[in-house]
């Protein structure tokens, strides 16, 4: 098994490995993600009513949705980018990158699944909650929502290597990387937690500075803060997807390597 001959994973090495990718290789990320960047950011001001004056309360639902399902496209393809980048070394090139295809549509679809099954985990603890007459105690229900909340992790980070899997394999249903993952649970989420966080603690920053230059009037500057914002954005999807890259290559790829040395 992979854990067996490959160890436990080199947690903050891995996590450095990420940053150093996405920082040594920003121009080319950039080159290749900014019109998705830009259409996101135009969704995300459709959503809030900024932009094509949406002030009708019907539209921003619609508006709300629209930007949830680009932010989800656009999070598909620059991670599919990313982990060929790393695992097969291809190198992006420009606007000739921009694309949507087969795999990205299978990366959606994976991340859509997963963001299924955690609502469902979350339905379920509340129906049981609502069953057994515990919803009325609030302490256990906030144990409830943590217990939830831990058991979604957990899945994720069984499944997370499935994510390079299928932005680099050819016609394979990635079932093998469960037992990858398995033994690397905790070092997978705090890999994710550590290669994402920084950047998405900087942008609730932002967030904070774009409101107060709105109330200050200073609107052209806090729009140049609101996209500085989303490009840090991209830079947490970037980072966490080169973490998966580089845990994939040793849990996956290694292992492969290893038993077919062995044979």
């Amino acid at each position: 098994m992979a854990e067996q001959s490959m160890g436990q994973l080199p947690l903050l090495p891995l996590v450095a490995r990420s940053y150093a990718f996405v920082l040594m290789g920003l121009r080319p990320l950039l080159a290749a993600t900014w019109p998705w960047i830009g259409v996101v950011y135009i969704a995300g001001r459709a959503a809030t009513g900024v932009s094509s004056g949406l002030t009708v309360e019907d539209a921003v639902p619609s508006a709300l949705w629209i930007m949830i399902v680009t932010n989800l496209v656009a999070s598909s393809a620059v991670s599919v980018l990313c982990h060929r980048m790393i695992i097969l070394g291809e190198w992006p090139l420009g606007l000739r990158s921009v694309h949507f295809g087969r795999r990205e549509f299978h990366y959606l679809l994976a991340l859509l699944g997963v963001g299924f099954t955690v609502a469902c985990i979350m339905l379920l603890f509340t129906a049981l909650l609502r069953a057994t007459g515990l919803d009325s105690r609030g302490g256990i229900s906030v144990s409830a929502v943590v217990i939830a909340s831990i058991t979604s992790l957990v899945l994720y980070a069984r499944v997370s290597l499935a994510f390079p899997d299928l932005a680099v394999s050819e016609k394979r249903v990635p079932w093998h990387v469960w037992r990858a993952s398995r033994g690397q649970t905790a070092r997978i989420i705090l890999g994710m937690a550590l290669s994402g966080m920084p950047s998405v603690l900087i942008v609730q920053q932002m967030v904070v500075i774009v409101a107060i230059l709105q109330v200050k009037g200073l609107t052209g500057i806090a729009i140049l803060v609101d996209i500085l914002g989303l490009i840090v954005t991209f830079v947490a999807i970037m980072s966490s997807a080169a973490f998966l890259s580089f845990a994939y290559q040793l849990l996956v790829l290694g292992s492969a390597r290893s038993s077919a040395g062995r044979r």
